[in-house]
């Protein structure tokens, strides 16, 4: 692909319509031949290129919410699901008309009654006791082993190739041909 440094207003309006055809930004740089870095540069230099690219993928995003609704609306079950779940977001976890997917896990641990102050404490001690101990075994430790250089292996000594014998067929004996006597007529 061309490194293009530049890119045209003809080129910039013919990526805003190749994306709102559905392509990728890849796929659209490829086709205008137009490296991806220069396009990104051209977004960050031309505000107006940058929000009809942005404008663009936001309608192509409502497009395809749209047709999910569409789905929805007529019984499909999982697009539904999916809708409820994802159209909910903004509403707190304790709202009564959030749809969430959920997963409950108990992780309750009984730190009601512990001083934080305490907490850090052990906290501090464990991380101590645990930087001695790797301190001591490195100390301990074997130096480690150097590597060595993978060994080429040497390919197999041909053997010269052996002949073997032909069998030898016996002669054919020829038979004798016949010689039928002329008729005499």
């Amino acid at each position: 692909m061309p490194n293009v440094t530049k890119i045209t207003a003809k080129k910039k309006s013919e990526f805003v319509e190749l994306l709102r055809g559905g392509n990728t930004i890849g796929y659209s740089c490829e086709v205008l031949q137009v490296d991806r870095s220069t396009v990104f540069k051209a977004r960050q230099r031309d505000p107006a290129f940058d929000e009809d690219v942005k404008a663009t993928r936001i309608t192509r995003v409502e497009m395809v919410e749209d047709s999910l609704f569409g789905n929805a609306l007529s019984g499909n079950v999982t697009a539904q699901v999916f809708y409820l779940i994802n159209r909910t977001r903004h509403l707190s976890k304790t709202d009564p008309e959030k749809w969430m997917d959920t997963k409950h896990i108990d992780a309750s641990v009984g730190f009601d009654d512990v001083n934080p102050d305490e907490v850090a404490t052990r906290l501090r001690t464990m991380l101590e006791a645990a930087k001695k101990k790797k301190a001591e075994d490195e100390a301990t430790a074997k130096p480690a082993r150097k590597r060595r250089k993978p060994v080429k292996k040497k390919p197999a000594a041909k053997r010269p190739a052996v002949k073997k014998p032909v069998a030898k067929k016996p002669p054919v004996k020829k038979k004798p041909v016949r010689k039928t006597p002329a008729k005499k007529t």
